[in-house]
């Protein structure tokens, strides 16, 4: 193949895409790791205030601050909000096992980056009707065992 230059933004839809379907093919955690680069690569195509991990950041601060009375920084809260996803692709100090919901994981990183594509007003994708679909019915189900 011939070297050539290609769009981040086509680039992090291909990664949601495929995140969405090795959910439905219950790969969790390859969703993760997809669903978290689409996130950052999206993200830094919206201004500032509509960033969407930004906006969870300043959550996640608020939360930690209501819960312990302690103010973390920028740096550590998204430290906090990116540990699991990063401890699926990288060996944090040398750590051979891993502590995790694999599912509400990899749904939260591809809701995050399925919102942050369609405020970029990126087209939904036949992947993502039915990832919508299977969700859907997930969240129902839970709801009647409930």
């Amino acid at each position: 193949m011939t070297v050539a230059e290609f769009a981040k933004l086509s680039i992090a839809a291909e990664h949601l895409d495929a995140a969405m379907q090795m959910y439905l093919e219950q790969k969790f955690f390859s969703a993760i790791h997809l669903a978290g680069a689409a996130a950052e690569l999206f993200d830094l195509h919206l201004p500032e205030e509509n960033r969407i991990f930004r906006l969870a950041i300043k959550a996640e601060r608020g939360l930690h601050a209501y819960e312990t009375g302690e103010e973390l920084s920028d740096k550590d809260t998204m430290s906090r909000l990116n540990l699991l996803k990063n401890s699926v692709k990288h060996m944090n100090d040398g750590a051979r096992i891993i502590s995790i919901d694999p599912i509400a994981e990899a749904s939260w990183w591809i809701e995050i980056a399925h919102l942050s594509s369609f405020r970029l007003g990126l087209p939904k994708t036949q992947i993502a009707f039915r990832y919508d679909d299977y969700r859907s019915d997930e969240i129902r189900a839970g709801a009647l065992a409930d």
